[in-house]
């Protein structure tokens, strides 16, 4: 071999080992690359799961809030459905009073009539003067205590029906067999 070829042989190594060196060294720089773009991926990646997760817990603050609220205005929903129930059974009530309030004005005028006539008889002693025509003997159209009685349930009643108004409580005007027993 002359010196010539060698010489150009030594050059060609020298060019194929700069080659190589430059190749090892890009492939070092685009593995330091690579590196760094894997973990500002990774880094990326985690910042997008600790502000999913932030998202999340907020999402469920919230939902609990929601589910709080609903749960209120379900109960006032419950609470307004009895309101509205009471009401229309006082309406109910009031509008069968109502209806019998003509009936109860009479009853309530004629008892007012009867008590001041049944004192005055009493005071007077006129109340032992009738007579019954069958048997000829003084009898009394009431009694001392029937008349007490009477007088007593129509206080009673008075008070009763104007505190039951305003109370709303209703009330059961019929008269039961006690009642007729203690009238005779």
């Amino acid at each position: 071999m002359n010196r010539s070829n060698i010489k150009e042989a030594n050059e060609h190594l020298q060019k194929l080992y700069q080659r190589v060196q430059d190749l090892e060294s890009t492939v070092q720089e685009q593995a330091e690359a690579m590196i760094r773009k894997d973990e500002e991926a990774e880094k990326a990646l985690r910042e997008l799961g600790r502000s999913k997760d932030r998202e999340i817990a907020e999402l469920r603050k919230s939902l609990e809030s929601s589910e709080v609220h609903v749960q209120q205005l379900m109960a006032s929903c419950r609470d307004k459905d009895a309101q509205i129930l009471t009401l229309k059974q006082r309406s109910r009530i009031l509008e069968e009073v109502c209806q019998e309030l003509p009936s109860l004005e009479i009853v309530v005028g004629a008892l007012r009539k009867t008590v001041p006539l049944l004192r005055s008889r009493h005071a007077s002693g006129l109340g032992h003067d009738v007579t019954n025509s069958s048997e000829g003997g003084p009898v009394s159209a009431l009694e001392d205590r029937d008349r007490d009685h009477v007088a007593g349930k129509l206080g009673e009643f008075q008070i009763n029906s104007a505190a039951n108004m305003q109370n709303n409580i209703p009330r059961n005007f019929s008269i039961s067999d006690d009642d007729e027993g203690n009238l005779a």
